[in-house]
């Protein structure tokens, strides 16, 4: 079957055509909806046995559903995993960028967040029903904690934040290396 989810969405059409030029030919007592629906599910299991399933919704800045890498901020200043497993790798997007608020949203996945360690970083995490590591070896599954990483110890030197919220997912923040 290699190749096969190339063509499935064609093939499916035909079948399709034939069958309704079949039962209009033959004056045969089949319903056509039944017939399509039964004919739409049988081809998209095949579709998905042949390796061309659904990869889900990406975009600049986030993933549903799928499997991927962030790179980048949007413009909204925010980073988004729902229902999927990704990095989010801000270590070269924050060296560029002026911003100094950024949000990181996991809601039902499993991401990494990727930080440089040579920028003052302090992330606000807040958890709910879920589990965020940080470097340090703090671990929060439910409530908030502050991770300050180790260029930004003093209070009032000019940080980036990143506003990590992480519901029913796994979080897990690294520096990189």
């Amino acid at each position: 079957m290699k190749g096969f989810h190339n063509y499935v969405w064609s093939i499916y059409l035909i079948l399709s055509g034939i069958l309704f030029i079949v039962k209009h030919r033959y004056n045969l007592k089949i319903s056509m909806p039944k017939a399509m629906v039964g004919l739409f599910f049988i081809f998209f299991g095949l579709y998905i046995l042949s390796g061309g399933g659904w990869t889900g919704l990406k975009s600049e800045n986030s993933i549903i559903f799928g499997n991927g890498v962030i790179k980048s901020i949007g413009d909204d200043g925010e980073c988004n995993v729902i229902f999927s497993n990704g990095v989010i790798d801000l270590s070269q997007v924050m060296a560029s960028e002026e911003r100094e608020e950024i949000e990181v949203n996991v809601v039902f996945s499993n991401a990494t967040l990727i930080l440089s360690p040579d920028k003052p970083i302090v992330v606000e995490i807040s958890t709910a029903f879920g589990a965020t590591e940080t470097p340090d070896g703090a671990s929060t599954a439910f409530g908030e904690h502050v991770y300050r990483a180790s260029g930004s110890r003093q209070e009032g030197e000019d940080h980036i934040t990143i506003k990590a919220n992480n519901v029913f997912g796994k979080l897990t923040i690294e520096m990189q290396q």
